[in-house]
């Protein structure tokens, strides 16, 4: 059992990705963290690993083509 904690994050907005980032990353600091960060949620879909999966997934919900919901 891994004591990481798998976090994604999807937003398409560009501006928006890196400070919902920022604000995860200060959430979980003095834990191990890998966070992903993907610009669509086709993106987010193909770069699931299902042997790792995530752990918590911060979604945008109005994105074009597939969204959040």
């Amino acid at each position: 059992m891994s004591n990481v904690i798998n976090i994604a994050v999807c937003d398409d907005d560009e501006t928006m990705l890196p400070v919902i980032t920022g604000v995860v990353r200060a959430t979980f600091e003095g834990h191990e963290a890998r966070i992903d960060t993907f610009g669509s949620a086709d993106a987010l879909y193909a770069g699931m690993d299902a042997a790792k999966g995530y752990d918590l997934i911060f979604l945008d919900i109005d994105m074009p083509g597939t969204d959040g919901i």
